[in-house]
């Protein structure tokens, strides 16, 4: 039998927008709270993934339009979260996972403890004991799969500073490492990135730059390299998002006698 999920970003006017997911609705690697924490873990892409529709199968790394399910009409948002817990338990639904407060959440469905309460989803609920000590290795991956996870929209702009004569793309950049010395930039893209987008790349990707530019009301990707493609640019991510095994053979390779990261299968 099958672990159903619903899945549920709360809405800007306080309604809840949801979809079901039909299969491994559990919290465990590799269930629906795991890919929905390293995935869709920002406002923009769970947005996306509401809008996506239900899939009629496991909840992937990507959207996929082509996965539609029968279980939920996610063109009628419920008008709170009770409803909306009370259809889950109507339904028998086994897990129930919301976006709200810029982070995933989640309640087991008539399971004693939770009683509708949501509860944050952290690496106690999402990994197993062998994924645990592997949370913050650092690994890496291409600057391309980096800047384009996000599903983000890119234009060049290097001639930003013409345009807005304030925008110093050091500004309040934090690095998240005390006393690292700032790159040089020599590229710089218009995005359409959103404040919790940034945040969260900021997690995930820390050698991505972003400055905001408020003549543009616009976040900026700032590049510290040129003259090579960003298929061959190694950067850093923190976390358990999985890259092919061939990207990983490509830029984890064995440095002294150590690796960068354990592939995660």
């Amino acid at each position: 039998m099958s672990t159903w999920a619903v899945v549920s970003v709360k809405q800007s006017d306080g309604k809840y927008k949801a979809i079901s997911i039909a299969k491994d609705g559990y919290p465990e690697n590799p269930g629906v709270g795991y890919v929905l924490s390293s995935y869709y873990g920002y406002e923009g892409i769970a947005n996306r993934l509401i809008n996506s529709g239900n899939y009629s199968r496991s909840l992937e790394q990507t959207l996929d339009e082509n996965k539609k399910g029968p279980y939920l009409n996610s063109s009628q948002p419920f008008d709170t979260y009770e409803e909306l817990h009370a259809y889950c338990i109507e339904k028998e639904v086994d897990y129930l996972y919301v976006f709200e407060d810029k982070i995933w959440k989640y309640t087991k469905i008539s399971f004693p403890g939770f009683n509708g309460v949501l509860k944050p989803l952290t690496s106690e609920e999402i990994y197993d004991y062998a994924d645990k000590e592997k949370i913050d290795v650092p690994r890496y991956c291409s600057y391309r799969t980096a800047v384009r996870w996000s599903g983000t929209n890119i234009v060049l702009l290097n001639n930003i500073q013409e345009i807005d004569p304030y925008f110093d793309p050091y500004i309040d950049m934090y690095t998240g490492e005390e006393n690292e010395e700032m790159p040089d930039f020599y590229q710089y893209y218009i995005t359409d990135m959103s404040d919790s987008s940034v945040e969260w790349s900021n997690r995930v990707f820390p050698k991505l730059y972003y400055t905001f530019s408020d003549l543009l009301d616009s976040w900026i990707l700032c590049v510290p390299h040129y003259g090579t493609s960003w298929d061959y640019v190694s950067t850093q991510y923190i976390g358990m998002i999985n890259i092919s095994k061939e990207e990983y053979e490509r830029f984890n390779k064995k440095e002294e006698g150590e690796t960068h990261a354990i592939y995660n299968e």
